[in-house]
């Protein structure tokens, strides 16, 4: 039985993003995607709580679950599809199995770095488990502190470590997978819309074939090909992911129709133009990785054709990092963007050979007119703020990081423009521009019906908050330096006195004389520790000069000052409550043992090999070593203390809005066309609101070849496919194996069994025996009464006649026509599932023909007379098939 509940992102749902669904095929637990919420919303834009408990109830089922979950299968890289995973594998126990393509793990890494790195650096967050330089000193009002306990940002190391663990695919590539998941294979395939998008293909010998595919684009773009869901050639659907069982699939643009690509970016490219030389700079919030990649080559390839001088600066902490990748993956790339990154050699030899809007692109990567920048202060350092520009900033939801921050200087400028190229999820800064920019546009030039739209003026005030860090000064950072001070002599105090534990733990274990006075020892030895821990809580070691507390604690055998607890006694006790004392300071070393030999410090050996690699090490590369350390220290400064700080401001707004699609995904024209041809026997309909989830769903239901099992589950609501299924484990016998005849069917073979289960084996496996002697001799009597028309008084509970042949196979006219043709065969197709073959009359005798019809139900018929070309035809459909015998 299969059962589907979405966590995030269902349908009837006015948040479409993040997504998460958790998949249960009889028992095997697979989360599909992970993604994260925007964790700032701003509540002064009219938006309530209700987002923030759609989240919170998200986080906290998710929370419930990861324990339990046995796969998790990844489909973009982005935050709304994988922004949660590192912090769920790192607090919440989702330690299982992860797949996903290289693109899909290296641009969610990217993405999700990006949020941590960013949010860190504007607010304390509550995973952090210490309080920290930067936050100390800040004042936390109660309403604040709740705000912040509900986000949730893994740290940087938690991200590397999460991503790295992650299993990668190429296109294609079927996996098998093993424990609770036996049974099931999954198949990447091509979803477009992001480098690496996938569309995950779930086969189980049980349920049948799954297909997960959301936030398709089925269109080429600069950088990416299409969906491989729909074939280039005719528009045909890819035949590994026709007819599948169940298609999970997203509804989000089922009201919208796309405008074309090129009226888009023209619009785009017209509108950066004109700005620039009005002497004006524009603003484009983008996100970290996947959609970025389209925006910097479509930017890249205007500047070089247009020969504009204004500069594009690009905002990002890891952009350096996600083009060094996408430069090692070009393989995953398509659109203009060459397979094979050329050399400047080629560049002249490329140009002069392409001249059209596409020469650049196997140069586009390069990007020598973009300038990166990790924050805005250096940009502003570089370039002025009165200096034309196009600005690329993250995030693109503006409710966090440089662009918020740009945004609150930029929006006051008259004449600068801020461009939105996709929707992101409700309550952000985003979404409120978009709303007021549709507001503003008429009703014959929305962008939901195909049209571009107008720049729009909002010459309103509006308040925000933003959140900073600024430096500590006067008494706070008086205070902080005090505190910092009394840490660290806290800490020394904590590391002495654990140095010294250890050290008189391992001295009473080592100068024991036996292995029996080993373990009568250890507990005098804790007794000890306990006892020395105690009396050393509370002491200042800054007077360490003393007499009466620095003879008492430094390492003596003998006290030569001080008094004791207990009574000592000199000579050597079997009483664990008197502790004892050497004369001599020499410590009698013995090997430690336990059941399989001597103990081996592994500790040691690594201290061993370390010495032993710096006294390799020559000078000169020592000298070197340390000289690079010593720059890199200086090249890093110690940060300044610093707190942070929430400021509510109001801007008036003088800039104008205006938004260009550029999602890159498939817009509702196209979704209504592609599902009939795909056509699942049920469709699941997650990620879309009311009107398009009842759109979709309408849609569909009035094709008459579509399954009428439609289901549209919202957010928490579980739905459940088929029937409990039991699934056992058996192993033939050699005698049973050497007695099977075996047919070929395309990679497989087949073969029919009967036999007799015999007790299980060690393993509690059972064993498939050949059928006794006897019990094969009813049988065969059986199927000749039959055969022979006698009747046999039978009960109901008689099983079905097996026949003497079963042919196993899925016919494909195309195939077969194929075959007909290369054996002289004319065929041709007269309709859908309809093949007329044809053969070359010999001197006067007509032409025969021969029609082969297949129909919805998958049955096969062939019509015509009994002639050559009718047996030949006839063969040739046989050898497509498999044919097993049952006897």
């Amino acid at each position: 039985m299969v059962s589907f509940t979405p966590l995030a992102g269902g349908a009837h749902s006015a948040s479409t993003i993040p997504l998460a669904y958790l998949l249960d095929i009889d028992g095997a637990k697979i989360l599909l995607d992970c993604g994260s919420p925007d964790w700032h919303l701003d509540d002064d834009l009219k938006v309530g709580e209700e987002q923030k408990q759609i989240f919170e109830s998200y986080c906290a089922q998710l929370q419930r679950i990861s324990p339990d979950i046995d796969l998790v299968l990844l489909s973009h890289g982005d935050l709304a599809h994988a922004g949660l995973y590192a912090y769920a594998n790192a607090r919440w126990g989702l330690t299982a199995t992860a797949y996903a393509t290289l693109p899909v793990q290296a641009t969610a890494r990217l993405a999700t770095l990006e949020e941590s790195i960013t949010l860190r650096g504007e607010e304390q967050i509550d995973s952090d488990p210490q309080p920290t330089p930067e936050t100390d000193g800040m004042e936390i009002t109660p309403a604040e502190e709740k705000k912040r306990t509900k986000i949730r940002v893994a740290k940087p190391q938690e991200i590397n470590d999460a991503f790295q663990s992650i299993i990668t695919l190429r296109y294609s590539q079927p996996t098998q997978l093993a424990g609770k998941c036996q049974g099931i294979t999954i198949t990447p395939f091509s979803a477009g819309h992001t480098i690496g998008g996938t569309i995950w293909k779930i086969r189980s010998s049980l349920a049948g074939t799954i297909v997960y595919a959301v936030n398709l684009n089925h269109l080429k773009e600069r950088h990416l090909d299409g969906s491989v869901l729909t074939l280039s050639t005719g528009g045909n659907v890819f035949e590994p992911l026709a007819r599948p069982e169940v298609l999970i699939t997203d509804a989000e643009r089922a009201l919208t129709i796309g405008s074309k690509r090129k009226d888009r970016d023209r619009a785009l490219l017209d509108l950066i133009t004109e700005t620039i030389e009005s002497g004006h700079s524009l603003l484009l919030p983008v996100d970290s990785s996947t959609r970025l990649l389209e925006l910097l080559v479509l930017t890249d390839q205007h500047w070089a054709y247009s020969k504009m001088r204004a500069p594009i600066c690009l905002i990002s902490k890891t952009s350096r990092q996600l083009l060094s990748m996408v430069r090692n993956m070009m393989e995953w790339l398509g659109g203009t963007i060459s397979k094979e990154d050329l050399g400047d050699s080629a560049k002249n030899q490329r140009r002069r050979r392409d001249e059209d809007d596409e020469a650049l692109g196997a140069l586009a990567l390069r990007f020598k007119f973009v300038e990166f920048f990790s924050n805005p202060d250096e940009m502003i350092n570089i370039f002025s703020s009165r200096e034309p520009k196009l600005i690329l900033s993250v995030p693109a939801s503006l409710s966090h990081g440089p662009s918020r921050s740009l945004f609150a200087d930029f929006a006051v400028n008259e004449g600068n423009m801020v461009v939105l190229t996709q929707r992101t999820g409700m309550g952000t800064l985003n979404r409120f521009l978009l709303d007021r920019w549709e507001a503003g546009q008429e009703d014959s030039q929305r962008w939901q019906d195909g049209h571009i739209g107008v720049p729009v003026s909002l010459d309103r005030p509006i308040d925000m908050e933003l959140r900073i860090k600024v430096p500590l000064q006067g008494v706070e950072l008086e205070e902080y330096r005090e505190k910092e001070k009394l840490a660290k002599e806290q800490a020394n105090a904590k590391k002495a006195a654990a140095a010294r534990q250890q050290q008189m733990r391992e001295e009473e274990v080592e100068s024991s004389g036996s292995e029996s006075d080993d373990s009568d020892d250890s507990d005098s030895g804790e007794d000890v520790t306990a006892e020395v821990t105690e009396e050393m809580e509370g002491v200042d070691w800054t007077i360490l000069d003393q007499e009466e507390v620095g003879l008492r604690y430094q390492s003596y055998d003998i006290y030569v000052k001080g008094h004791q607890n207990k009574t000592s006694n000199f000579f050597k006790s079997n009483d664990a409550s008197v502790p004892r004392f050497r004369v001599f300071p020499f410590i009698e070393k013995r090997k430690r043992v336990d059941d399989f030999g001597e103990v081996i410090d592994v500790s040691s050996w690594l201290r061993k090999g370390k010495i032993m690699d710096q006294n390799a090490e020559s000078e000169q590369s020592k000298a070197n070593r340390l000289k690079a350390a010593a720059k890199e220290k200086e090249q890093q400064p110690e940060e300044a203390p610093s707190k942070f700080i929430a400021e509510q401001i109001s801007i008036d707004m003088r800039c104008k809005v205006m938004f260009v699609d550029l999602e890159g995904v498939h817009d509702g024209r196209a979704l209504k066309n592609i599902l009939p041809q795909v056509n699942p026997r049920r469709l699941i309909i997650v990620q879309a609101t009311s009107e398009a989830t009842e759109s979709l769903a309408e849609a569909c239901k009035a094709i008459k070849s579509m399954s009428a099992e439609i289901y549209t589950p919202r957010v928490g609501e579980t739905i459940r496919i088929g029937e409990n299924m039991e699934n056992y484990t058996i192993a033939l016998s050699d005698a049973l194996m050497n007695s099977l005849k075996m047919a070929t069917y395309e990679d497989n073979e087949i073969a029919f069994v009967r036999g007799r289960l015999s007790n299980p084996t060690s393993t509690g496996i059972y064993v498939l025996e050949p059928p006794r002697l006897g019990m094969q001799r009813t049988t065969d009597v059986e199927m000749a009464e039959k055969e022979n028309g006698v009747a046999a008084a039978k009960d109901s509970s008689t099983a079905a006649v097996i026949p003497r042949a079963i042919m196993i196979g899925d016919l494909k006219l195309t195939a077969l026509k194929i075959r007909l043709n290369r054996l002289g065969i004319a065929a041709e197709f007269a309709g859908e599932g309809f093949l007329v073959c044809r053969s070359k009359p010999i001197d006067d005798d007509e032409e025969d023909t021969v029609a082969v019809r297949k129909t919805r139900k998958g049955e096969v018929r062939v019509e015509g007379d009994a002639s050559p070309l009718f047996y030949m035809v006839r063969e040739e459909i046989y050898k497509l098939h498999a044919l097993v015998e049952t006897k």
